[in-house]
């Protein structure tokens, strides 16, 4: 069916936008006879790897195109256009996007689809932002929101305020970009889309990072680079790396930010993430600067500033030419210097990079005071400190006092050189206080958190406030365990909910299962499902209507949510009284979630904790035992007697990669231990979940080859190509291959 891509397949492919076989895939795409199923493997590809894949993403959507238009496959044919138009974008080839979606949307108009209409909008608005055209930019993005005002779409709302939010912060408008931002994020985890919650909190951190909230940019890098390893296809790993390198750099931290920034540049790498490895190289080149690296600068910066070229990224690209130039000015090379911070301001200007613009306006200062003792450069100073002050930029403003009193002692006004200097001073000292402040209280903060952690009878971590996530993280821990060891301390009468969701659906209520006569209505128990999935989080009532219902052909579906709903209440407090507020489903301006209190053990969310808390240990053993713990408690696929069902499909594909890669992770774990028949049935367990996993397949052929047992080694991989020839009709990618070639 060309209309509606095959999920299973496409969830497929995505996953092995990680495993690298992007090629096998293409190449096997492209072997299918031209046709309806050649279209649609050909878009599933350029839509999963649309961001990473380059100008390759635009040829596949090109070849997808041709068949859908020799074939009138629609409305396929015009999905694959307007994701043609999104890759454009994202190579910055914004006239020929443009080009593009100005076909779509007037298709779209003609059919009244108003979803396609907000979309390409959408689109519209991320090719004029990524070339400078802000305002146009701002105008296709609030067009959009007002479109689908009437067709509410959660996902594109939060897109379309992220975006709105990135142009604001590239305005320099840190407030206006604060509050959309804000609004996006809310709106990602109400609707528990784990992809944009990384993508929003990397540009709230990049916005925390312009007003100094370093800790708060910290954490929101931090946070995004976590949510960022459970997704595919992991573009927010190397981004996140680029944006803490990029915070260490603020922060004077250069070797820190080194480490960080070569670990990007892998990762962007690895990805083919042209985008990432450009700011890599960017960041790396300041880095360089600041460690007095300036031939490594240079080296790093040229290669940025090509990369940004070819990407077409002229904002990126003015960024690149103002620290070309800060390094010349380093070096002495004023005429060199001179001739880039000219060409970074004209360009700055141009596509209203006005950081760049600010930076380049003190840079000439600094050469024109090196170069030209008599020079009137007071309107350049004024200039650069209106930028500076509207930026909140006090380092710069700090900057801008001592080269105004340089050049007020050249003139002879001593007076006047003096008052700037102190007024420098002033300005360091009170920078010196609010960090002191900053510093005093993260310290009451780690105070507090080992003095809880000391009463519950742990060791207390070094570190500082690096740590405070693992000892929250801790102090969870020890909460869900004491809950568990001290159960009789809980108030009277409070019911202790056990929820399984891991292989099958259960709810015990102090030790009794729910039954079907409990829940009454299928609808109450799947509505229980869809908030459990999304623990804790506001859900609108529109939102539940259109995930459990579908479309409602023009019915008032909301009797039906509140009739469910009262089911579940049931459900949950037998005993409720009517018109009494429900202890556990909490409702707020139409909006519905559910808290089942603090001795709640839940499957999947515990499971997710205990990875998580795997991940940060240092020590193999008490890594491995944390691991295999937690995978004890996956017993299955979330919820499967709801696959299929849109609601519950992402969480329990980020279940599924959780669980591979904590596999994984114990498996190469014991094999390092010297336990390699452990490590290859941790890896049987992950094939029992997933027969179409290469990783896993990848790694049990590795370890029985490198262990003797060619034997073994030789029945897996017949088990194997059974797999993939009965699932996908296909031979195992090629990486397979090449590893079994000869054994047999």
């Amino acid at each position: 069916m060309a209309e509606a891509p095959d999920v299973r397949k496409m969830a497929y492919f995505g996953q092995m936008g990680q495993r690298k076989d992007f090629r096998g895939e293409l190449e096997a795409a492209r072997s299918l006879p031209p046709g309806a199923e050649r279209a649609e493997r050909l878009y599933v590809l350029a839509h999963n790897y649309a961001e990473f894949a380059g100008s390759e993403a635009i040829d596949i959507c090109r070849e997808s195109l041709r068949e859908c238009e020799e074939l009138g496959l629609d409305p396929l044919r015009l999905t694959v256009k307007r994701t043609l138009g999104r890759c454009l974008a994202e190579q910055g080839k914004a006239d020929e996007a443009l080009a593009v979606l100005n076909e779509v949307l007037p298709e779209y108009e003609e059919r009244h689809e108003i979803l396609g209409i907000a979309r390409t909008l959408n689109i519209m608005g991320s090719a004029c932002e990524l070339t400078g055209q802000f305002d146009e930019a701002l105008e296709y993005f609030s067009r959009a929101l007002l479109m689908h005002e009437s067709e509410q779409d959660p996902e594109l709302t939060v897109i379309v305020q992220n975006n709105i939010g990135v142009v604001y912060r590239k305005l320099g408008e840190y407030q206006s970009a604060l509050v959309f931002q804000n609004k996006a994020l809310k709106a990602a985890r109400e609707n528990g889309f784990r992809y944009l919650q990384a993508r929003t909190l990397n540009s709230l951190g990049a916005i925390r990072t312009q007003i100094k909230d370093h800790e708060g940019a910290l954490q929101c890098f931090m946070d995004s680079l976590e949510m960022a390893s459970n997704l595919r296809p992991n573009m927010f790993q190397s981004r996140g790396m680029v944006n803490i390198g990029e915070l260490n750099i603020r922060l004077g931290r250069h070797a820190n930010a080194l480490q960080w920034l070569y670990r990007a540049v892998a990762k962007a790498g690895e990805l083919n993430d042209t985008f990432s490895l450009a700011h890599s190289r960017l960041s790396l080149g300041q880095a360089h600067a600041g460690l007095g690296n300036y031939a490594g600068a240079l080296e790093d910066l040229t290669e940025a500033m090509r990369l940004f070229t070819d990407l077409n990224e002229s904002y990126a690209q003015a960024s690149c030419l103002q620290h070309i130039a800060g390094t010349l000015l380093a070096m002495k090379e004023l005429d060199s210097a001179s001739r880039y911070v000219d060409q970074a301001r004209q360009l700055a200007q141009e596509v209203r990079n006005v950081e760049a613009q600010t930076e380049s306006a003190v840079l000439r200062i600094e050469i024109v005071l090196q170069t030209d003792a008599a020079a009137d450069i007071e309107d350049e100073l004024n200039t650069a400190r209106e930028q500076a002050r509207g930026q909140g930029r006090t380092e710069l403003l700090a900057q801008l006092c001592l080269l105004e009193a340089q050049w007020r002692r050249r003139r002879g006004d001593e007076r006047a050189a003096r008052r700037l200097e102190r007024e420098h001073a002033e300005m360091v000292r009170r920078e010196e206080d609010e960090e002191k402040r900053r510093k005093a209280e993260r310290a009451l903060l780690d105070a507090e958190l080992n003095a809880a952690l000391l009463s519950a009878g742990r060791s207390v971590p070094s570190g500082g406030f690096a740590l405070v996530d693992d000892l929250r993280q801790t102090l969870r821990d020890l909460r869900r365990k004491r809950l568990e060891e001290l159960d009789e301390e809980a108030a009277p009468g409070a019911p202790r909910f056990v929820v399984r969701t891991l292989g099958r659906f259960a709810v015990e209520i102090d030790g009794r299962e729910l039954n079907a006569d409990d829940w009454k209505r299928k609808k109450a128990r799947d509505i229980f499902k869809l908030l459990l999935i999304n623990y804790k989080q506001q859900l609108n009532a529109d939102f539940i209507i259109n995930a459990i219902w579908g479309e409602a052909g023009g019915r008032n579906l909301t009797p039906s949510l509140w009739n469910a709903v009262s089911y579940l209440r049931k459900a949950l407090e037998p005993g409720l009284k009517p018109h009494t507020p429900s202890t556990y489903i909490l409702i707020n301006d139409k909006s519905y979630s559910l808290d089942l209190g603090e001795g709640a053990e839940i499957d999947f969310i515990r499971f997710a904790e205990d990875c998580a808390a795997a991940r940060r240990l240092k020590d193999g053993g008490d890594k491995a035992e944390r691991l295999a713990e937690a995978l004890e408690l996956y017993r299955g696929a979330l919820l499967p007697e709801d696959v299929g069902e849109a609601w519950s499909e992402h969480e329990r594909l980020s279940l599924q990669e959780e669980f591979t890669a904590a596999s994984l992770k114990l498996a190469q774990l014991y094999y390092d231990d010297g336990a390699p028949q452990q490590a290859v049935q941790v890896l049987r367990t992950v094939l029992a979940q997933d027969e179409l996993n290469h990783d896993a397949w990848h790694a049990m052929l590795e370890i029985l080859l490198d262990t003797d047992q060619t034997g073994e080694a030789r029945k897996a991989w017949q088990r194997c190509r059974s797999c993939f020839t009965r699932e996908l009709d296909d031979a195992p990618p090629a990486t397979l291959q090449a590893l079994m070639r000869g054994v047999g």
